[in-house]
């Protein structure tokens, strides 16, 4: 791993955790055992941070404004802006 300046300058904390499924939330993984799982991860990667790094969240398939994409988006929206709300350590969402 690059050491030099403040790299890396930006996290991809949670990684695709939306389900495709319109009628779910998050995908169905060992993580929804956890309670809150999703601000536990983003507040310890910020906590582990050595640089003050950028902590995002990153999905596939959220850009559209129609049809099936907008269901994820609009969730990976309230998901990610429910975050934000609660400080949970989230600075943006990676596409």
């Amino acid at each position: 791993m690059k050491t030099v300046g403040d790299y890396p300058f930006a996290w991809d904390a949670i990684n695709e955790a939306i389900s495709d499924d319109p009628t779910e939330t998050v995908k169905e993984s060992p993580w929804r055992n956890i309670p809150d799982f999703s601000c536990k991860i983003f507040t310890a990667a910020r906590a582990a941070s050595t640089n003050n790094q950028k902590m995002f969240y990153n999905d596939y398939g959220i850009i559209s404004g129609v049809g099936h994409q907008q269901s994820k988006s609009d969730r990976v929206y309230n998901y990610v802006k429910d975050l934000k709300d609660r400080d949970c350590g989230i600075d943006g969402i990676g596409f």
